[in-house]
């Protein structure tokens, strides 16, 4: 089953660097999926950014992990990649019930740079919402 969803107003985390605006780039996603369970998928998301990553659903939440390269740049010049997180399921429309079966999809996005890079003991975190709708 391959479902194309756009994101609504979330940059697409192909960033220049820290601290430089976000390029927008991207906001169409093809999530193609089986599912063993209702509750048990695996597949694979596609983004019109060029990426495509590993998909897996656990427990009624969608998971979506993927390495983003230079994510994090170093102020010698050097970078370094961050773990970029997408953790959603279906909501109904006022957003404050779960909805398996909702073309509206809610949850996080959230990247983490790593421990040590860039010479700081503490890894970078940003998480911020994600929603998604499906097009029809």
């Amino acid at each position: 089953m391959a479902r194309q969803l756009r994101d609504q107003g979330i940059q697409d985390q192909a960033r220049s660097g820290i601290g430089n605006p976000p390029r927008f780039r991207g906001n169409h996603r093809t999530i193609s999926s089986t599912c063993s369970y209702p509750t048990e998928c695996v597949g694979t998301v596609s983004s019109d950014a060029g990426w495509t990553a590993p998909i897996f659903q656990a427990g009624g939440d969608w998971r979506v992990k993927r390495t983003i390269p230079d994510w994090m740049p170093c102020q010698d010049g050097t970078s370094a990649p961050g773990l970029q997180v997408y953790r959603f399921h279906g909501s109904s429309p006022g957003g404050d019930q779960t909805d398996p079966s909702s073309n509206m999809l809610v949850g996080q996005d959230s990247t983490t740079g790593q421990p040590g890079a860039c010479g700081r003991s503490l890894a970078l975190f940003i998480n911020m919402p994600f929603k998604l709708v499906k097009q029809t």
